[in-house]
């Protein structure tokens, strides 16, 4: 059989569909600044995070030490890393390597391996240097029917746009955010009641069922890059930026969404929204309720509190969907007038 093209992945998981492919292999992974610096005092996660620094300096046996000593200890572990678990098991079990993109050598390793093709999805803006390395180019996954919805945030721009179709748009990076030349578009529909978690269901199902045949047809040669329509395009928010909830001028729909969607990918550093100038994160929501609140006015029916929005009304538990320095903050101000009465009403100024 002819030898396979050495495939550099950049990405939060590791594409298993591709080790069918007869046309290409992963021969590396980028480095995860996440996982590699990850803070924690927790045991578990510090032997996680260890075992992947070790993989990272291409020390199998240390890394199957910590590894094992995480697997014991697994239960401990955030809900993030344990998403990740799969993912580190196989890069010791195939003794994959593991690239720092950011090294100023990075060049000679890719050369040093033969790898001929990156393979990008869900990584941040690469410089047009890094993009030239590679002599077939570089494969970007991008969950958004192309032009539409270039950046970070594309499944709640098509919640927020209540799209009843979606797309994985296979693409060329280039050094225009997402505006590569199209190889391949993967429609799938989107349901009413689909939130951010559900989208990004359907939407790896789609990448599993398309990723390999798209990789391979285009390293044969049968996919005929497309041009995007420039004229047509659109942009989400910027990620970190959109995590501020403004509750006057955005929608509970769209809040409860943006809610989810944070709580899910960085259950750590969730949504938040100011209340007296301080920050109080949010990392979950009870849902939209029947209740007529004007925007930006919090009500509490203890343990419940309700906030109104430009339309619609959002329920939260003070117990659940806050953490306790926040609850505190939140009850001070609720209670401040009299705090005798679980029924209050504080208006968001900021």
């Amino acid at each position: 059989m002819k030898d396979r093209i050495k495939l550099l992945y950049l990405g939060p998981d590791y594409p298993h569909v591709l080790d069918s492919s007869e046309k290409v292999e992963i021969s590396a992974v980028a480095l995860l600044s996440e996982l590699y610096e990850m803070p924690t005092r927790n045991v578990a996660e510090k032997n996680f995070r260890e075992a992947y620094r070790a993989i990272s300096s291409g020390n199998i046996d240390a890394a199957k030490r910590h590894f094992a000593k995480y697997k014991q200890l697994g239960f401990l572990a955030n809900e993030l890393v344990k998403s990740f678990e799969t993912y580190l098991e196989t890069l010791i079990d195939r003794k994959i390597k593991i690239l720092d993109t950011n090294s100023p050598d990075i060049a000679s390793r890719v050369n040093h391996l033969g790898i001929k093709l990156f393979l990008v999805n869900g990584w941040s803006m690469l410089p047009e240097s890094f993009l030239s390395l590679p002599e077939l180019g570089t494969i970007n996954v991008h969950p958004s029917k192309l032009p539409k919805y270039r950046g970070s945030l594309p499944l709640l721009w098509v919640l927020k746009n209540e799209d009843t179709i979606n797309a994985v748009s296979y693409i060329l990076l280039n050094a225009a955010m997402d505006g590569g030349n199209i190889i391949r578009q993967v429609d799938y529909p989107v349901d009413k009641d689909d939130d951010p978690v559900s989208l990004e269901k359907k939407t790896m199902k789609v990448i599993n069922d398309s990723l390999m045949s798209t990789v391979d047809q285009y390293v044969e040669g049968k996919l005929e890059p497309v041009v995007q329509d420039h004229t047509k395009a659109s942009k989400t928010a910027r990620y970190n930026k959109y995590k501020k909830i403004d509750f006057v001028e955005e929608t509970a729909r769209d809040i409860f969404h943006k809610v989810v969607n944070y709580a899910y990918y960085e259950p750590d550093a969730p949504s938040y929204f100011k209340l007296d100038n301080q920050k109080i994160k949010v990392t979950g929501c009870l849902g939209q309720v029947d209740a007529d609140i004007e925007p930006g006015v919090i009500q509490m029916n203890f343990p419940n509190i309700y906030i109104g929005t430009k339309r619609g009304t959002l329920k939260f538990s003070l117990l659940k969907n806050f953490g306790l320095r926040d609850t505190a903050k939140m009850l001070s101000l609720l209670l401040a007038k009299d705090p005798f009465s679980f029924q209050k009403e504080i208006t968001i100024t900021s």
